[in-house]
């Protein structure tokens, strides 16, 4: 199966089973890491949703400490290991996201001196990339967390 067939069977599958996604979704708190280096993010956009970008992050383990389970969450994810004390907390509360989503979500922030290799994990993750912050403004789901976290103030 190519990637964009496995793509598109993604956004179809999210699409017919949206209303159970939502209610265990929004029943979770999840965590979001905002990677940056220099003047770029790390988004990546999973094969399971409607195909936007987003950062890093997901549910908590039962009993996990939202720092360790953002550190887990972006190794898996990405490949990229960062210690839970990398992490500075930029947000803590519910967040809107639209289409019937919000749920706590936990940001937090990390600049890194170094661009690490990215390693996928192809199970959830369909697409990695580096954007610029300007490039990230007209992402409207990426940018309510954003904007949440205090960047965009302008």
């Amino acid at each position: 199966m190519t990637m964009r067939m496995y793509y598109s069977l993604g956004k179809f599958i999210h699409f017919v089973l949206r209303p159970l996604i939502i209610i265990a979704v929004n029943r979770t708190t999840r965590t979001r890491i905002i990677v940056r280096y220099n003047d770029e993010v790390l988004l990546m956009r999973n094969w399971l949703s409607s195909g936007e970008w987003s950062l890093p992050g997901g549910g908590l383990s039962g009993g996990e400490v939202a720092t360790q389970g953002a550190a887990r969450e972006l190794q898996e994810e990405t490949g990229v290991h960062l210690d839970a004390q990398q992490l500075r907390l930029l947000y803590d509360g519910k967040i809107v996201y639209g289409g019937g989503f919000n749920f706590r979500t936990i940001v937090f922030e990390t600049t890194l001196t170094k661009k690490p290799n990215i390693q996928r994990q192809k199970k959830e993750i369909s697409e990695i990339a580096w954007l610029s912050l300007d490039e990230v403004r007209n992402l409207p789901k990426t940018n309510i967390v954003f904007k949440k976290a205090g960047y965009f103030k302008k």
